[in-house]
């Protein structure tokens, strides 16, 4: 059963059907909002909230677009609250990059890719957060087009691609300094 029909199950009062969206639709959006502020408990309220909106909301949701882009959109007006609301209080704290070595590299392997994960991290901390949801959207959902990142954020496409692609400057530009500068991460590509 696809989304548009569990939504017109729902909708017809059988409620039994939202079970379907949840196991669907929580783990990516609880990544999703984590991936932003960081922190899992609040990622997880957070998630919570977007799927009692979403239930509350669905009788407003659009059929003419993807449900997808809909329950994303909510998600991502959560994280975008939450942000807005910890920033004037100082309580975020953004980690983006998780460190994730194996034990089967060597010490000098595990220094060199804690230097690229240090640089990459600290690359991604210079964004802005408009940059940060781009990368975000591309990397972690990589069969989501442009057009679908455009309606999600609400910006024209041809803008999302060109700060896409203009982050890819702007990272070369980056390491090049970190390299004059002295650090040899030896990255040249996000």
């Amino acid at each position: 059963m696809d989304d548009i029909e569990l939504v017109e199950r729902i909708l017809k009062g059988e409620a039994k059907y939202f079970e379907y969206i949840i196991d669907k639709y929580e783990l990516p959006i609880l990544k999703y909002i984590y991936s932003f502020i960081g922190d899992r408990a609040m990622a997880e309220d957070l998630c919570q909230d977007t799927f009692i909106s979403v239930y509350n909301k669905l009788y407003t949701y659009n059929k003419e677009n993807k449900f997808s882009t809909w329950i994303y959109s909510i998600a991502h007006n959560k994280a975008i609250d939450y942000l807005r609301k910890a920033s004037k209080n100082k309580e975020i704290a953004i980690d983006n990059i998780k460190d994730s070595i194996s034990g089967e590299r060597s010490p000098q392997e595990i220094v060199e890719y804690k230097e690229i994960l240090a640089s990459i991290e600290n690359f991604i901390n210079t964004l802005s957060l408009i940059d940060k949801q781009i990368l975000y959207f591309k990397y972690a959902h990589p069969e989501m087009s442009f057009k679908e990142i455009s309606n999600l954020m609400g910006m024209n496409e041809s803008t999302v691609k060109k700060r896409y692609y203009r982050l890819y400057t702007k990272y070369e530009k980056y390491t090049n300094n970190k390299i004059k500068g002295g650090d040899s991460y030896g990255v040249s590509r996000v």
